[in-house]
């Protein structure tokens, strides 16, 4: 059976300093919902970007005993309470100890942890808690269909989209005509793909094992595709949501961006 892990060891300090600053409408509801949260604890539409996810995994048969969540310390009981709320063990909840966003561990190394955690002796869906995927035509995109391609050839998957602006701001996968990841560079000035990384990835327990027997080397980087990117294929999928700025819940909660003054005028002096 499936496993799946939602990460959720950062701080959102960018957001909470906008929420922070935020003077238009909804002011007081939008602060309500951003601070002192975790990012992904946000309501877009009225949900959790977490509980959209939940709904992503159980559609394509991952059980709630199987789904955990990777918190820090300062955002651990939020994720017990979401747990118990949606069912889930609230034992699969665990933190990596880390109160203050001064003291963060790096994106991998909270990976790495969590894949240890869990273990690696089944295949695992890991999701960045501020990332939904959608397909081409609207609607969340169903991860049955990364299960299902798995299922045919037992190699990992990352979920990539398609952008044609900012690439030096992403992750850029390369691969070639049959889907097969060839390359990978974090954030480079001359990408060589447009296919950007969505955060969201299928494991396979022999890649898992791979990752936790490389911590070393892994830990130094800004993202384990940059030394494992062999045996990955590539899942494409319409479009990301990210949530990582005001302007993002703002927008995705369709309230007008244009009288958010402060994002207005930082974005000027950028």
């Amino acid at each position: 059976m499936v496993r799946a892990i939602l990460l959720a060891g950062g701080f959102g300090t960018r957001l909470e300093k906008g929420a922070r600053k935020y003077q238009g409408p909804m002011q007081d509801q939008v602060r309500e919902w951003i601070i002192g949260k975790s990012k992904g604890l946000v309501p877009i539409q009225g949900r959790e970007i977490v509980s959209y996810q939940l709904d992503q995994l159980l559609g394509c048969g991952v059980r709630r005993k199987d789904i955990y969540v990777h918190s820090n310390a300062l955002h651990f009981e939020q994720y017990q309470a979401w747990a118990q709320r949606q069912g889930i063990p609230t034992s699969n909840v665990f933190s990596n100890g880390i109160r203050t966003n001064e003291k963060r561990l790096e994106q991998v190394k909270d990976m790495l942890l969590a894949i240890k955690n869990v273990g690696t002796n089944r295949p695992l869906f890991l999701l960045a808690y501020d990332t939904l995927v959608h397909k081409t035509k609207g609607g969340l995109y169903c991860f049955k269909e990364m299960l299902d391609s798995y299922q045919t050839d037992q190699m990992s998957r990352v979920a990539v989209y398609q952008k044609d602006h900012d690439l030096h701001r992403h992750g850029i996968v390369q691969a070639d005509a049959q889907g097969n990841v060839i390359g990978f560079e974090e954030k480079p000035k001359q990408p060589r793909s447009n296919l950007c990384n969505a955060s969201i990835y299928f494991l396979d327990p022999t890649k898992l094992q791979e990752m936790i027997r490389r911590e070393v080397e892994l830990a130094e980087l800004k993202n384990p595709l940059q030394a494992v990117w062999q045996g990955f294929k590539v899942e494409i999928v319409g479009k990301r949501v990210d949530i990582g700025h005001i302007d993002d819940v703002l927008k995705h909660n369709n309230i007008p961006q244009a009288q958010n003054t402060t994002t207005l005028q930082a974005r000027l002096h950028q």
